[in-house]
């Protein structure tokens, strides 16, 4: 059975986007995972029916095929999108069990601080700049 439309990949592997204050307000669904960098503001999450609220800096893992969508709740934010094929998590030796768990989980929320944000922030900038692409929508 072939899958519908909205289910189908652009066929690359990883996808890095970024964006300040992008609203989209309905449920969605697709067929890789979506992981949601959030540097500043507050948004509540909901995937398959769970719902939490979330202040940056954090970490969001949608996994694929889950209906999810992220709703501001204070100003502005600013965030990273990554999205990449679940084949990814398996190539990484030695994380067998946290790749389970991630894979057992619809949304996975990790609370950052400071000093991991900024981690993550060089990461982004090395990633992008090494593409050459800055990734930036609007």
């Amino acid at each position: 059975m072939a899958l519908p439309d909205i289910f189908k990949n652009d066929g690359q592997t990883v996808y890095f986007n970024s964006s300040c204050c992008y609203s989209l307000p309905s449920c969605h669904i697709h067929n890789h995972n979506e992981l949601l960098f959030l540097i500043s503001g507050k948004l509540r999450l909901e995937n398959n029916l769970e719902i939490t609220e979330v202040d940056a800096p954090a970490v969001i893992l949608h996994n694929s095929y889950t209906m999810h969508r992220a709703e501001l709740l204070e100003g502005q934010y600013e965030r990273y999108v990554i999205n990449f094929d679940d084949n990814i998590l398996d190539t990484i030796p030695g994380m067998q069990e946290t790749v389970s768990f991630f894979k057992n989980a619809n949304m996975t929320v990790i609370r950052l601080t400071e000093e991991m944000k900024g981690i993550l922030e060089n990461y982004i900038a090395r990633y992008s700049s090494m593409s050459g692409d800055d990734g930036s929508r609007d």
